[in-house]
């Protein structure tokens, strides 16, 4: 998860693949803790961060050589966990006998159902597990579980093999820890070597003496193997390929978070930042082509309706500055007219003879295409012609505009504009006799 969010805020397009249908779901006692002291849930603050950083989460998904192969990753970054070991001396068959594969497994059903802090409380007053419990592995995660089974009124014993208990337990905390176990009754057997697990417990070799350990429930934590599988099967599918946490080296959470800091941090070279910055100047000037776009049909579209709106005033003049020097106008039932001073001239002594000015002219469903200084433009005019002298409405035009734009001394101005009619004047033609 760290290296996932650390990797998006870089920029990187991120696929976070948990198999289990939680991707936080190993938080979720730490997350009890943070809430105690006041904390924001961390939960919280990571499914917000990855949403704000567009990190996509893939769940109940098991990563395989076709997953890796279709997605094709420039980077994979693995965390999948340590491999378990189970001692091969067991010969109980009556023993309630719990590995780590099984506690994670009955740990994440229950949190399901009820969350972390119902779930807490709740173990005060069931657990499934047997009065006398031996704990195989001494280590942080041994001693937090004898700490929390003793809180549970359980006779607890811890059985390590190395001559040291509580590895990665802060040392002032270990000392702390240690006294209290000593009050609370916990035995510790150091340098001890499990040779079986039977019907009475367990058997111990503690400097070469053979010691029976009653226990009705063992729960074995032997440290993890490396868990190289999934790794060398993907090596050949990317060009780097990193292991973080238990699958390349047991160790705690806190050094798993600090490895994908560290690897995401350095997995940008210099040549990967060259990379990226052309990679945004690109999306830059791509976004800027794309807004230029949008305002020059803006402005076009803007250009239409100051035409229309001097075209129903009558201002002639008006209407001539909308086209460009050698503009064409070719409309229904008049000759075409060619440069900006002779359109002028025909608005002024042809168009005014059939348009005074009390028409309803309005141009909807504009269809603009931009391509650099020129544009083509689409639009459906409607025009309704009345008696001008008492303002009695007559009949409804319907035509097409068909223009032709271009950007002349940085202002777009129509360079031909077409007009062909849809639904005629009864009769035909203009009516010209009306005033």
């Amino acid at each position: 998860m760290e290296a996932s969010r650390v990797a998006a805020l870089r920029g990187h397009e991120v696929i976070l693949v948990e198999k289990e249908n939680r991707w936080v779901i190993a938080l979720s006692f730490l997350d009890k803790r943070i809430r105690n002291r006041g904390f924001v849930s961390y939960n919280k603050v990571l499914q917000n961060n990855f949403k704000k950083l567009g990190v996509k989460i893939i769940t109940k998904k098991e990563a395989d050589t076709n997953f890796v192969s279709t997605i094709k990753p420039d980077v994979i970054i693995l965390a999948c966990g340590g491999k378990f070991r189970t001692p091969e001396t067991i010969t109980s068959k009556k023993k309630k006998i719990i590995t780590v594969p099984e506690l994670h497994k009955k740990a994440k059903i229950f949190l399901r159902i009820f969350g972390p802090r119902f779930l807490g409380w709740l173990t005060r007053f069931w657990l499934p597990m047997g009065k006398k419990v031996a704990i195989v592995g001494g280590s942080l995660q041994g001693c937090e579980l004898a700490e929390f089974l003793v809180k549970r009124n359980r006779e607890v014993t811890i059985i390590e093999e190395s001559g040291k208990i509580g590895e990665g337990v802060v040392d002032f905390r270990l000392a702390l820890l240690l006294d209290w176990f000593s009050k609370k009754g916990v035995k510790i057997y150091k340098n001890a070597k499990v040779e079986e697990i039977n019907d009475e417990g367990v058997v111990i070799n503690q400097n070469n003496q053979q010691i029976l350990v009653p226990a009705d429930t063992i729960i074995i934590l032997s440290p993890l193997l490396p868990n190289i599988e999934l790794y060398n099967s993907f090596k050949r599918y990317v060009k780097e390929i990193y292991a973080i946490g238990d699958c390349k080296e047991p160790s705690l959470i806190v050094d798993a978070i600090h490895q994908a800091w560290e690897i995401v941090r350095h997995t940008m070279t210099i040549e990967d930042l060259q990379r990226k910055i052309v990679e945004l100047e690109q999306k830059i000037k791509e976004l800027e082509s794309r807004v230029q776009i949008l305002e020059d049909i803006n402005e076009i579209k803007e250009l239409q309706r100051r035409y229309v709106d001097a075209l129903i005033c009558t201002e002639w003049d008006e209407c001539a500055e909308c086209f460009s020097e050698d503009a064409v106008v070719d409309v229904y039932l008049h000759k075409p007219v060619h440069g900006k001073e002779n359109i002028r001239r025909w608005f002024k002594e042809e168009l005014s003879k059939t348009h005074a000015g009390k028409e309803g002219d309005f141009v909807v469903h504009p269809i603009v295409k931009v391509e650099g200084d020129k544009a083509k433009g689409r639009w459906l005019l409607y025009m309704m012609y009345m008696y001008p002298r008492t303002g009695q409405s007559l009949f409804w035009v319907q035509g097409y505009y068909k223009n032709e734009y271009v950007r002349e001394k940085g202002k777009w101005k129509i360079s031909l504009m077409t007009w062909t009619e849809r639904l005629g004047l009864p009769g035909g033609g203009p009516p010209t006799g009306l005033w």
